[in-house]
C-alpha cells in the first residue's frame, strides 16, 4: 500500500523539487554568467585586473554554489559515483586534493609574478601592434634577437664610455689650452706692468728734464712710442677678451655636454621603465592567457561533470524492481528537468566555451599584436642602442676632455702656484717700487713746484716783455724820429761837408797864399832883417826907410789878414768839429738805437718762444700731470684687473672643481648605470628563460586543452549514450505509466469497493 500515493500529494512533492532545483541551479548560472560576461566586458576595455577579479568571482561562485573546487577547475579526476558512499576514502581524497590545491595556488602565483614580470617588457607593445600573429618559435627568435640587442646594448655602453672619455681629454685638453693662455696672459699682463712701473716715470722726467734744458739726462720719451704702447696694450685687452670669450664657449660647450650626459641618463632611466612596463604588461597578458584557458578547462569540466552526474545507475537499479515504479516516475520527471536543465547548462557552457574560444583567438590576436609590440620594442632598443653609443661616445670624449682639463688644471695649479710666489715677489719690490714712486712722486711736485715758479717768473717776464714791447713800439716811433734826425743832419752834414770841401778848397788857397805869404814873410823877414841892419846903418838914405816901413805895413796887414782867415778857419774848423761831432754822435746813436731795436727784436722773439715754451711746457706739465694720473688710474685698474684674474682664476678653480663634482656625480651614475644594464641584461635573460619556461607551459597546457576537447568529445558521446538510455527509460516510463493507470483504474475500483463497503457497513 505504500506506493499508493495520493496524486496531490505526488504533484506537490514534485513541485517542490522543481522549486528547489530552479531557485538554487538558475541562479547559480546567472550568477556565473553575468560574472564571466563583466570579466570578458572588463578584458575588452582593458581592465585585466578587474577582469581578473571578476573571473575570480565567478570561480568562487562554481566552488560555493556547486562545490567545484579547484581540483575540478585544473581537471583533476573525481572519485567514482561507488567511491561516494564510502566516507572515509572521500575524506582521505578530499586531504589530498586540498593539499594538492594549495601547492597549485602557490604555483599559480608564482606563474602569476612571472607573468607579471614579462607583461612590463610588452607594455608599450599594445599601442604599436599590427595585428599580427607569431608563432612561439618566432617568439624565442625575438627572445634571443632582444638578448642580441641587449649585448650590442652593452657594446654601445663601452663605446659611449669611450666617447665620453674622450669628450673629457678635449675638455682637458681645453683646460690645458686656457690654462697656458690665461698665463701668457698674466706673463704678458706682468711684464707690461713692469715695464710701465720701472720705465714711465724716468722716461716722463726724462722728458721734462729735456724741455727745461737737462741736456745730460736721458732723451725724453716720444709720444708715437707712448701711443704704440697704448696700443700694444689695447691689442693685448682685445687678445684677453678673446681668451675669455674661448674660455666662456668652452665652458658652454662644457654645460652642453653635462646637460647631453643628463639627458642620455634620462633617456636610459626612460627606456629601463618601458622595459618594466612592458615585463609587466607581458606578465599580465600571459596571466590573462592562462587564466582563460583554465576558465575554459572549467567549463569543460563542468560540463562533463554534469553531463556524467546524470545518475543513470540509480535510474537502472530502480527500474530493476517494481516497488521503486513510483520513485522511477518521480526520478524521471526530476531526471528530466534537470535533463532540460543540464542541456541549457549545457548550452550556456557552449556559449562560455564559444566566448573562451573567441577570447582565445582575442588572446592569440592580442599575442601576435605583443609580438608586434616585441619587434616595434626591437626596434626601439636599436633606436635606443644607437642612442646608448652616442651617449656612450660622448661621454668618453667628455671623460677624455676631463681627464685633458684636469691634467691642464694641475699645471696651471702648479704654474699659479708659482706666480703666486712671483707676485709675492713682485709684490715685495712694487712695495720698493711705490716707494721709490713715492721718492719720485715728491720729486716730481718739487720740480712741479719749479716749474710752478719758473712759470709764475715766465709770466711776469711775458707781461714785462708784453710792456717792452708796448716800449718797442715807442721806440721804434723814436727810432723812426731819430732816423729822420739822423737823415736831417746827414743832409746838414752834406751841407757842412760841402762847405767843408769848400773851406777846405778855400784853406788850400790860403795855404798857398799862406805859403806865399810865408816866403814873403820870410822875404820880409829877410828884408827886415836887411831893414834892421839897415837901421843901423842909417846911414844909407830916407828911401830904405820908406821902403821898410811899407814893407812892414804890408807885413802887418798879411798878418792881420792871415790872422783873420786863420780865425774864421778855426772858426769853420771847430764848426767842422761839431758837425763832426755831432755826426758822429748820431750815428753812434742811430747805431745803438738800431742795436737796441735788434737787441730787443731778438729778446721780443726769444721771450715769444720762452712763452711758447712756458704755455707748452705748462701743457706738457697738465699733460704729464694727466698722463701720470692716468698712469696711476691705469696702474689702479691694472691691479684691479690683477685682482679680478685672481677673483676669476679662483672663480674658474671652484667652477673646475664643480665640473669635476658633476663629472663625478656622472661617473658614479654612469657606473650605476653600467650596473643597472648589467642587472638588467641578467634580469632580461631571466624574464627570457621565464619567457621559454611560460611558452613550454603555455604549449603544454594547450595540449592539455586539446585533450580536454578530445574528453568532451567523449563526454558528449558518453551524453548521447545516456539519452539513449534515457529513451529506454522513457518506454520503461511509459509501460509504467500504462502499468500505472492499470494500478489506477484498480486503486479507483478498489476506492469505489471501499466506499461501496463503507456504505454497506453504515447501513448495516
Amino acid at each position: 500500500m505504500r506506493f499508493f500515493i495520493k496524486k496531490e500529494d505526488y504533484l506537490s512533492t514534485l513541485v517542490i523539487c522543481c522549486l528547489v532545483f530552479l531557485t538554487s541551479c538558475p541562479v547559480f548560472a546567472q550568477n556565473y554568467e553575468d560574472l564571466y560576461q563583466q570579466g570578458q566586458r572588463l578584458m575588452e576595455q582593458g581592465n585585466y585586473a578587474q577582469a581578473q577579479q571578476a573571473f575570480e568571482q565567478a570561480r568562487d561562485v562554481l566552488e560555493k554554489e556547486k562545490n567545484f573546487t579547484l581540483d575540478k577547475l585544473l581537471g583533476i579526476e573525481q572519485p567514482a559515483p561507488e567511491e561516494a558512499n564510502k566516507p572515509e576514502a572521500l575524506q582521505q581524497e578530499n586531504t589530498r586534493l586540498l593539499d594538492e590545491n594549495k601547492s597549485i595556488r602557490k604555483e599559480l602565483q608564482a606563474l602569476e609574478k612571472e607573468n607579471k614580470k614579462l607583461s612590463v617588457k610588452l607594455g608599450k607593445a599594445e599601442k604599436q601592434s599590427k595585428r599580427k600573429k607569431e608563432s612561439p618559435s618566432d617568439l624565442q627568435k625575438k627572445a634571443k634577437q632582444m638578448e642580441t640587442m641587449i649585448i650590442e646594448r652593452d657594446k654601445q655602453l663601452r663605446d659611449m664610455q669611450a666617447r665620453i672619455e674622450q669628450i673629457n681629454n678635449d675638455k682637458k685638453s681645453l683646460s690645458d689650452e686656457f690654462a697656458l693662455m690665461k698665463e701668457e696672459l698674466v706673463e704678458v699682463y706682468q711684464r707690461k706692468s713692469d715695464e710701465i712701473k720701472q720705465g714711465a716715470v724716468d722716461k716722463k722726467m726724462s722728458k721734462l728734464r729735456g724741455l727745461f734744458g737737462a741736456k745730460d739726462e736721458q732723451t725724453p720719451l716720444k709720444y708715437t712710442t707712448i701711443k704704440e704702447k697704448l696700443e700694444e696694450y689695447e691689442s693685448l685687452k682685445e687678445e684677453r677678451k678673446e681668451l675669455h670669450a674661448r674660455l666662456e664657449g668652452m665652458q658652454q660647450k662644457a654645460v652642453v655636454q653635462e646637460k647631453t650626459l643628463a639627458q642620455m641618463a634620462s633617456e636610459l632611466e626612460y627606456i629601463k621603465n618601458g622595459l618594466k612596463l612592458r615585463d609587466k604588461e607581458l606578465i599580465r597578458y600571459n596571466q590573462d592567457i592562462v587564466l582563460l584557458e583554465k576558465i575554459k578547462e572549467t567549463i569543460e569540466k563542468q560540463k562533463a561533470d554534469m553531463a556524467v552526474s546524470t545518475g543513470a545507475q540509480e535510474a537502472e537499479a530502480l527500474l530493476a524492481s517494481k516497488e521503486g515504479q513510483l520513485k522511477l516516475e518521480k526520478e524521471k520527471k526530476n531526471l528530466e528537468d534537470m535533463l532540460q536543465q543540464k542541456e541549457e547548462a549545457n548550452k550556456a557552457v557552449q556559449k562560455n566555451l564559444e566566448a573562451v574560444t573567441a577570447g582565445k583567438s582575442s588572446l592569440e590576436q592580442e599575442l601576435g599584436k605583443l609580438k608586434e609590440k616585441a619587434g616595434l620594442l626591437e626596434q626601439e632598443k636599436g633606436q635606443e642602442a644607437t642612442k646608448r653609443e652616442s651617449l656612450q661616445k660622448q661621454y668618453t670624449s667628455l671623460e677624455a676632455s676631463q681627464q685633458g682639463l684636469q691634467a691642464r688644471v694641475n699645471e696651471a695649479q702648479a704654474a699659479l702656484e708659482e706666480k703666486r710666489k712671483e707676485i709675492e715677489a713682485l709684490k715685495s719690490t712694487r712695495t720698493d717700487a711705490q716707494k721709490q714712486q713715492v721718492v719720485e712722486k715728491e720729486r716730481l711736485e718739487k720740480a712741479l713746484e719749479d716749474i710752478k715758479l719758473k712759470k709764475e717768473g715766465l709770466e711776469s717776464e711775458v707781461a714785462r716783455l708784453k710792456q717792452e714791447a708796448a716800449k718797442l713800439g715807442g721806440l721804434d716811433n723814436k727810432v723812426k724820429q731819430l732816423e729822420g734826425v739822423v737823415q736831417q743832419k746827414e743832409e746838414a752834414n752834406k751841407a757842412v761837408q760841402k762847405s767843408l770841401e769848400e773851406t777846405t778848397e778855400i784853406k788850400t788857397s790860403l795855404e798857398e797864399d799862406l805859403a806865399k805869404l810865408k816866403v814873403n814873410l820870410a822875404a820880409v823877414q829877410k828884408e827886415r832883417d836887411t831893414a834892421v841892419a839897415a837901421q843901423k846903418i842909417k846911414a844909407r838914405g830916407e828911401d830904405s826907410g820908406k821902403g821898410e816901413a811899407q814893407l812892414l805895413a804890408k807885413l802887418n796887414n798879411t798878418e792881420a789878414s792871415l790872422q783873420a782867415k786863420e780865425n774864421e778857419f778855426q772858426v769853420i774848423w771847430n764848426e767842422r768839429a761839431v758837425l763832426a761831432a755831432e755826426l758822429s754822435r748820431s750815428k753812434r746813436e742811430v747805431e745803438a738805437v738800431k742795436q737796441e731795436k735788434e737787441q730787443l727784436i731778438q729778446e721780443t722773439a726769444v721771450l715769444k718762444q720762452k712763452a711758447e715754451e712756458a704755455v707748452n711746457a705748462q701743457a706738457q706739465i697738465s699733460g704729464i700731470d694727466g698722463k701720470l694720473k692716468t698712469l696711476e688710474l691705469g696702474l689702479a685698474k691694472k691691479e684691479q684687473q690683477l685682482r679680478e684674474m685672481n677673483a676669476q682664476f679662483e672663480a674658474t678653480n671652484k667652477e673646475r672643481e664643480a665640473v669635476m663634482n658633476e663629472l663625478t656625480a656622472v661617473k658614479h651614475k654612469l657606473s650605476s648605470l653600467q650596473q643597472e644594464t648589467s642587472t638588467q641584461a641578467g634580469a632580461t635573460n631571466d624574464t627570457i628563460k621565464q619567457f621559454e619556461a611560460i611558452q613550454a607551459q603555455n604549449t603544454m597546457l594547450q595540449n592539455k586543452l586539446r585533450k580536454v576537447l578530445e574528453e568532451m568529445k567523449s563526454r558528449n558521446a558518453q551524453i548521447d549514450a545516456l539519452q539513449e538510455k534515457l529513451k529506454a527509460i522513457n518506454g520503461a516510463y511509459a509501460q509504467g505509466e500504462r502499468e500505472k493507470v492499470v494500478m489506477a483504474e484498480e486503486i479507483l475500483s478498489l476506492r469505489d469497493e471501499k466506499s461501496r463497503l463503507e456504505a454497506a457497513l453504515k447501513a448495516k
